[in-house]
C-alpha cells in the first residue's frame, strides 16, 4: 500500500506544534485546576488547625487558670495548718499545774487571784492565809513541786501573824510541767 502525502512538511511541522501546544494547555489548564483545589483544601485546613488551636489554647488557660485556684488554695491550707501546728507547739496545758496547785493549798488558805505569764514564765497568787503558820507551810509545799523554782513570800506578809492577805510570786520551769502528776 501506498500512502500518499499531500500535506506539505511546514504544514505538517505546524500541525504537530498545535498538537504540542494544545496537550500543553490541558496540562497547564490540569495543572493549574489540580493547583488550585490543592489550595482549597490547604486553605479549608488552615481554618480548621486554626479552630483546634483556639480551642487548645482556651482549654490551657483553663486548665492553667484552675490549677492556680488549687494551687492558692493548697496554699492557705498550707497557711492554716502551719498556724495550728505553730499554736499547738506552742501551747501549754496548765489544767495538771493548777489541779496540782489546788492539792497543796492547806486548809485556812484562799485564794482570790491567780496569773500565769507563760511568756516571762511566772505565776502570781494573791489570797487570805487565817494565820502564818498556815502561810509557810503554803510556801514550803509549793516549794517542793518540780514545775515550781523559786517560790517569793515578802516578809511584810510574813510577819503578820493572823488574817493575811498575801502575794506570791513563783518560776515557773514550763520544761518541768510534764513531771508533775
Amino acid at each position: 500500500m501506498l500512502s500518499l502525502s499531500l500535506i506539505s512538511e511546514k504544514l505538517k511541522q505546524e500541525i504537530k506544534l498545535k498538537r504540542i501546544y494544545s496537550l500543553t494547555k490541558k496540562m497547564s489548564f490540569l495543572f493549574i485546576f489540580i493547583t488550585i483545589i490543592i489550595s482549597a483544601i490547604l486553605w479549608g485546613a488552615r481554618f480548621v488547625l486554626l479552630d483546634n488551636f483556639n480551642e487548645i489554647n482556651r482549654r490551657t488557660n483553663l486548665t492553667r487558670m484552675n490549677g492556680e485556684n488549687f494551687n492558692l488554695k493548697a496554699q492557705e491550707i498550707n497557711n492554716k495548718l502551719s498556724t495550728v501546728s505553730k499554736i499547738q507547739n506552742e501551747f501549754v496545758s496548765y489544767s495538771q499545774l493548777i489541779k496540782t496547785l489546788t492539792e497543796e493549798i492547806p486548809p485556812g488558805i484562799t485564794l482570790n487571784y491567780f496569773k500565769v505569764d507563760s511568756g516571762k514564765q511566772l505565776l502570781k497568787i494573791r489570797g487570805h492565809a487565817s494565820n502564818r503558820d498556815i502561810l509557810l507551810k503554803l510556801k514550803e509545799d509549793l516549794s517542793k513541786l518540780p514545775v515550781l523554782t523559786d517560790v517569793i513570800l515578802p516578809l511584810s506578809d510574813i510577819l503578820e501573824k493572823t488574817n493575811i492577805n498575801f502575794e506570791i510570786n513563783i518560776k515557773l520551769d514550763l520544761s518541768k510541767l510534764a513531771d508533775i502528776s
